[in-house]
């Protein structure tokens, strides 16, 4: 259930800054990028299809481990923002981007994977760490 409402909860706010930047309510620049992740070129239909692969592998995995139980929320975010930006490019054929970050712009969508994906490797960081001092001290 919390894994649902961490996922509507990020498709909500991405969606709402999408529109609120398509609809030139809030007046700040924006781009529409066709293609995928940091500026690579390969969209339409290439980007829906790898986007729905990932999407469903990581599902399924998310679904045979106990550990991403654990992990909720980082699983959240990445499904959320995956979703939100699936869910752009089917509707627009591209996907809005509005927050600048050095040269690159992003979205919420893609903040919300980076986060999530951050809150992964930080907690295998962690768990690896913890692991080897166990075994140093046994």
């Amino acid at each position: 259930m919390r894994l649902w409402l961490i996922i509507a909860g990020t498709l909500l706010l991405d969606a709402a800054g999408k529109a609120l930047v398509r609809k030139q309510i809030l007046d700040i620049p924006f781009v529409e990028n066709s293609g995928l992740a940091f500026g690579i070129q390969a969209g339409g239909l290439a980007a829906i299809i790898l986007t729905a692969v990932i999407l469903a592998v990581l599902f399924f995995y998310y679904q045979q481990n106990k550990i991403f139980l654990k992990n909720v929320i980082a699983f959240g975010l990445i499904f959320g923002g995956a979703i939100g930006n699936l869910l752009e490019r089917i509707i627009f054929r591209n996907v809005t981007d509005f927050i600048p970050l050095g040269k690159a712009m992003l979205n919420i969508a893609d903040l919300a994977i980076f986060l999530g994906l951050t809150m992964l490797v930080v907690k295998l960081m962690v768990t690896k760490f913890e692991n080897s001092k166990l075994k140093i001290e046994n």
